[in-house]
């Protein structure tokens, strides 16, 4: 009886242990910035909201470095990746294995890539006025640019691919602010069909495409508004469904491409699609945030906030309904840009 209860217990524990592994596994892991200010006088006085006058304002890599960092979703395991003081914006390529980023100070920014472990440091487009934004191919091979490269221009777009060894300039300027996207599966850039363009409001930019390209989300009247692309591109006609809900801000899809996150407010909220129908439009944090990100299964979502009276933000996890929030960091500086593999 004994021999048996001991072959018992060794078969528990190896179960537990091999079951806590896959779920810290397929629970994946986050990547950030984290702002940290200088420990001089523009540094201190920058921490504590004193900057005296304006004109004396000094500019962010003169009282704080940025760097990025990975982080489990338990709030362990931080570890530092870049060491210059100027890194940030980090996003996972499809497949985890790489992460790019935009490194640099005022109007020299630089597109960078480097190993989920911070080595192999790559330089893939430099001296840019402004990254406007990027977005990694499905097959982790190449990134699509939006940059500013003169101040009195118009947007350009780039692929500049990871190996490093060429990159394409896009034509099309009013292509590059989002409109230009990934084929679903494979490396091939797609641009926006004419009529998808004629039909929606003039003002309309920057839409957030679904993982499968059948929607782009988008703001417009105040509201968070769909399109089915097929649809709309056939037809040329689009129009309000007349129950979008406020939105200050879109982030991003889930990966099943049936919700989108979003702020109303700066709340964190999130609304299904279902049928070409917005539905259950739910307020998810009840609190202030920013910079949410959904995991790999949408089942759970991270973001940062700011409890009151602190002058510092962190990180928080929660379900995907909104429940069983969490605080995962306990610190005296800022993090942000959070994006969860």
């Amino acid at each position: 009886m004994k021999l048996c209860s001991l072959i018992f217990t060794c078969l528990y524990i190896f179960i537990s242990i091999g079951s806590y592994g896959y779920t810290e596994q397929s629970d994946g892991k986050l990547v950030m910035t984290i702002q940290r200010y200088k420990k001089d006088l523009d540094g201190f006085r920058e921490s504590v909201g004193m900057r005296g006058q304006r004109k004396q304002r000094k500019a962010w890599w003169e009282t704080s470095i940025y760097n990025i960092y990975t982080l489990n979703p338990d709030g362990t395991g931080l570890t530092r990746l870049t060491e210059d003081g100027m890194s940030m914006r980090p996003k996972w390529s499809k497949d985890g294995r790489l992460i790019a980023y935009v490194s640099g100070a005022g109007s020299s920014q630089d597109l960078c890539v480097m190993n989920e472990d911070g080595s192999e440091k790559k330089e893939l487009l430099k001296n840019q006025i402004k990254i406007n934004d990027f977005w990694w191919s499905p097959d982790s091979s190449a990134i699509l640019v939006s940059v500013e490269t003169r101040i009195q221009d118009k947007p350009e777009g780039y692929v500049v691919h990871v190996d490093g060894n060429h990159k394409e300039r896009l034509g099309h300027p009013q292509w590059t602010k989002g409109w230009n996207h990934w084929d679903t599966y494979q490396a091939k850039l797609l641009n926006p069909h004419p009529r998808l363009l004629s039909a929606l409001p003039q003002k309309v930019s920057w839409p957030k495409w679904s993982p499968d390209n059948r929607y782009i989300a988008f703001i417009t009247e105040g509201g968070l508004a769909i399109a089915n692309v097929e649809a709309v591109s056939t037809t040329g006609k689009w129009f309000l469904q007349r129950n979008e809900p406020p939105c200050d801000k879109i982030e991003e899809w889930s990966n099943d491409g049936k919700k989108v996150l979003f702020y109303a407010n700066r709340y964190i909220c999130s609304v299904e699609v279902e049928e070409d129908k917005l539905t259950n439009m739910t307020n998810l944090s009840m609190v202030h945030g920013w910079d949410a990100t959904w995991n790999s299964d949408g089942t759970r979502i991270a973001f940062v906030s700011r409890q009151a009276g602190r002058s510092n933000s962190d990180v928080y996890v929660m379900d995907a309904d909104g429940s069983n929030q969490i605080r995962i960091t306990y610190t005296n500086y800022n993090h942000m840009h959070l994006d969860w593999r």
